[in-house]
């Protein structure tokens, strides 16, 4: 609004706290710090559903997200009765596109979305803040690439390797179980050649073949492998239950240096409800 010519920004209390494009930690006590005093505000994520990073399309259709990736952002974006807004991109003529609108209806109808009922959930993180070693970190700074920053619940912090082959590994309780894991990795961002503005870009993998391995009697045991890349946020669904006292993630080629936002390993519960 403008008062006497002068402009002044209105905001929701939400807003505040609208940190784009950053998701908040995944202990987040929705805590807002204004001159001293400590508020209560619920976070405000907004992600594009656009696999190129940008909130907008023209003439070109955008490539969507993979359906697993909205399906493990909405879990955490909205974890601790935070918010959640996808930016969903009309064309030139105004229309939403066919595969926007589809991936919209697709993830409506996986989380199983019912008014008036609370928002589903994702499981129990057994892996979060757990002991965690690494065969490598990035220019030697552990403080700021340490394997730590993989299992510590925030998407701002990430485990750098210092070569293409590493290792990390996690310490688990073996009586706890689990039947999926979700891995964010880090990925190289170049700017489109294509669209004609300052906003979209195009993300690499670097993980191009790895092998998932638990430590079980007294030896490492496959659970899975893969030679294609890891993609934007890879998840992984057992139909069985696994425990262990050890998990590792064992990289067999990359393109660049490895690193991981998040490694996570949970006891999803839709098991034994489904």
């Amino acid at each position: 609004m403008t008062v006497n010519n002068k402009y002044f920004f209105q905001y929701f209390p939400g807003d505040f706290r609208l940190w784009d494009p950053k998701i908040a930690h995944k202990l987040d006590k929705k805590q807002y710090l204004h001159n001293g005093e400590s508020y209560y505000l619920p976070y405000e994520h907004t992600i594009c559903i656009s696999r190129e990073w940008t909130w907008f399309k023209k003439i070109n259709s955008s490539l969507v997200r993979d359906l697993d990736e909205l399906e493990e952002l909405f879990y955490w974006c909205t974890d601790n009765d935070n918010m959640l807004v996808v930016n969903v991109p009309p064309d030139n003529t105004g229309r939403i596109g066919e595969s926007e609108a589809n991936a919209v209806i697709a993830l409506g109808q996986r989380l199983r979305i019912k008014k008036n009922t609370p928002l589903p959930k994702n499981g129990r993180f057994i892996s979060l803040r757990a002991k965690v070693s690494a065969s490598s970190v990035y220019n030697d700074e552990p403080l700021k690439y340490g394997p730590q920053m993989a299992v510590d619940g925030g998407m701002g912090t990430r485990w750098a390797a210092s070569d293409t082959l590493p290792e990390l590994k996690i310490d688990l309780n073996v009586k706890d179980r689990f039947n999926k894991i979700t891995i964010f990795e880090y990925q190289d961002v170049k700017k489109s050649t294509i669209a004609n503005d300052i906003f979209s870009n195009y993300r690499y993998n670097r993980i191009q073949s790895y092998t998932i391995d638990i430590w079980k009697n007294q030896k490492w045991q496959t659970i899975f492998t893969d030679n294609r890349p890891l993609g934007d946020c890879k998840v992984i669904r057992f139909p069985v239950y696994y425990s262990t006292s050890c998990i590792r993630l064992k990289v067999l080629k990359a393109t660049a240096p490895p690193s991981i936002y998040e490694f996570n390993v949970i006891d999803n519960l839709k098991l034994e409800t489904n």
